[in-house]
């Protein structure tokens, strides 16, 4: 999904970081807009990418900077890409987090993001969490560790590219 020189956000989230698993794979030339801690920091010490790093309080928690402020500075960037998490996803296609904080920073992402990919387990879905910050049906594709019965019938109803390493 990515291609020389875009202009990427990338969430807080555990899956959503590891599209820097393999740095191989990707563009030589990124520029790169994240709150994520672990992303900021594999990104200074392994690439030569543009980083921006979203400003606010450190939340130790969510490993990342969450707060108004980094809400409010994210709608300044011009968002080609944006890779989210999510805490859970329920059977009708919620995303949700745990956090009132991060909940609304992702929602404030999608509104701003030209194109969204939801990074998520399948063994999320049936555990939602507890606030909503968006509709699967919101996102391009959901990247996904494995092609599990229920998330291939959720990305069809929801009519959502379902990624997964087998396909």
């Amino acid at each position: 999904f990515l291609k020389e020189d875009d202009i990427i956000y990338v969430d807080s989230g555990t899956t959503a970081s590891m599209l820097f698993s393999d740095l191989a794979l990707l563009p030589e030339h990124l520029t790169i807009i994240t709150n994520s801690l672990p992303v900021i920091n594999r990104c200074v010490q392994k690439t030569n990418y543009n980083l921006y790093a979203l400003p606010g309080k450190v939340n130790r928690w969510l490993n990342s900077f969450a707060s108004y402020e980094t809400i409010e500075s994210s709608r300044s960037y011009n968002i080609q890409k944006a890779f989210l998490g999510a805490r859970g996803i329920s059977a009708n296609g919620d995303l949700s987090s745990a956090s009132q904080i991060d909940a609304r920073i992702k929602a404030a992402i999608i509104e701003n993001a030209q194109e969204c990919f939801l990074m998520a387990e399948a063994e999320k879905i049936d555990h939602p969490a507890m606030i909503n910050f968006a509709q699967l049906s919101s996102f391009q594709a959901w990247i996904s560790d494995e092609a599990a019965r229920k998330a291939e019938y959720l990305a069809e109803m929801m009519q959502v590219r379902l990624v997964t390493p087998s396909k």
